[in-house]
């Protein structure tokens, strides 16, 4: 999912700006850098069509405080560099000075607490939109479309989201995307495979109940 927003962003010619609320953040965010923007996107230059400002621990608490001054917390980026100092910062105060906020997650502190921290009592100022695990989605369904107009459950929608986006930016002229931009569909065929053996299991074993219930039950 990380990937195809970041792939779908640089397509568009957007500003973006990471942060993470994880430790392991920080590495995920280099992957989508490394794996989109440096390789395909070499002309994007850091500080004015990208920056990474890095890991902060607190979980919601950091949502809270940058909601109305991101600032507070982030001094600098992930390099150690000024704020002040990045171009693409200037008039970025909160939150509320982005246009989207994407949030990719599978847990604590994740989609809940944005949209319980920044998307419900900002709602008329900050727009969010996210990705997150199987697991996790049946609790966000609720928040949908008010705090919460845009969510990709799982495999399935990371797949179909990319989909879409390749389909845009490559297959409608004619090319064929790179394999590190296809994750999300290559895991689909696993994961298929691995319900379908589920649902034979599942069918194998009530037949051997039913035929062992019929078996004591004699003629």
């Amino acid at each position: 999912m990380a990937t195809a927003f970041t792939l779908h962003c640089a397509h568009k010619k957007l500003k973006m700006y990471y942060l993470s609320l994880w430790p392991v953040g920080p590495q995920m965010i280099d992957d989508a850098i490394n794996k989109v923007i440096k390789t395909d996107f070499p002309h994007l230059e850091y500080g004015e069509d990208y920056v990474n400002l890095g890991y902060k621990p607190g979980y919601e608490s950091v949502i809270k405080v940058i909601v109305t001054d991101l600032r507070e917390l982030y001094t600098t980026d992930d390099k150690g560099t000024n704020v002040d100092q990045i171009p693409m910062m200037e008039g970025i105060h909160s939150v509320q000075d982005f246009d989207l906020v994407i949030n990719v997650s599978s847990g604590y502190a994740g989609t809940k607490e944005w949209v319980q921290y920044a998307a419900t009592p900002y709602r008329d100022r900050i727009r969010l939109v996210a990705g997150c695990t199987g697991v996790q989605a049946p609790l966000l369904y609720p928040y949908i479309p008010d705090q919460l107009p845009g969510l990709l459950g799982a495999i399935k929608g990371a797949a179909e989201y990319e989909k879409l986006v390749l389909d845009r930016y490559y297959r409608d002229r004619g090319e064929e995307p790179e394999a590190r931009y296809l994750e999300g569909i290559r895991r689909m065929g696993p994961q298929l495979v691995a319900h379908v053996v589920m649902i034979l299991l599942i069918i194998a074993g009530n037949v051997i109940y039913f035929v062992g219930r019929r078996r004591e039950a004699g003629p």
